[in-house]
């Protein structure tokens, strides 16, 4: 039998073991010390909470989809990249007010689908909520809140969902921190 995470959540932690290997490989090549003094584990259990969502070729069909029927603003609500985030927050972390053109909303995309880019933008995100909460001690409640409004943003980091998320990440973190080497 497969043990749970949690009592009660209907998953267990296997589905996220099978991608354990490709982003053992992935999580080595984190910059020591982490983008913007994120410390690994934090990013790097944000990366392993994010494994073996849609491939790419869905997130680019929901795109279009939305794009096509639902608007442009719920278009920018989709999620891109091996650790996902939505397009407009990406743009908004790279500092853009607003996306003029097919163009800009063209580089974020390209820039969320590559790997080595995403994680940039994902370290910058989590660096800027550090700040928020005053940038002090990196601990496991903060981390912990991090990993929740990283999920429901910070008009929802204290719903059921954002809550299981940042569950599971913590529940993560003796693996993340292993494949780490202790970092």
């Amino acid at each position: 039998m497969l043990e749970q995470a949690h009592p009660g959540d209907p998953l267990p932690l296997l589905p996220r073991e099978l991608f354990r290997p490709a982003w053992e490989v992935f999580l080595h090549a984190l910059p020591q010390p982490a983008y913007f003094r994120v410390p690994g584990w934090i990013l790097a259990g944000i990366a392993f909470n994010e494994v073996g969502g849609d491939p790419p070729s869905i997130d680019d069909a929901a795109f279009v989809k939305r794009m096509m029927f639902d608007g442009v603003d719920a278009a920018l609500a989709t999620s891109f990249g091996h650790v996902s985030m939505q397009v407009i927050l990406a743009a908004q972390v790279l500092g853009y007010h607003r996306l003029k053109d097919e163009r800009d909303i063209g580089n974020i995309l390209y820039t969320l689908k590559n790997p080595a880019s995403n994680l940039f933008i994902v370290a910058s995100y989590i660096s800027m909520l550090h700040k928020y909460m005053g940038g002090g001690h990196w601990g496991d409640g903060e981390a912990r809140w991090i990993a929740a409004v990283y999920n429901g943003g910070l008009e929802g980091w204290k719903s059921a969902k954002a809550q299981r998320y940042a569950r599971d990440f913590m529940a993560a973190k003796p693996i993340v921190t292993e494949i780490l080497g202790g970092k």
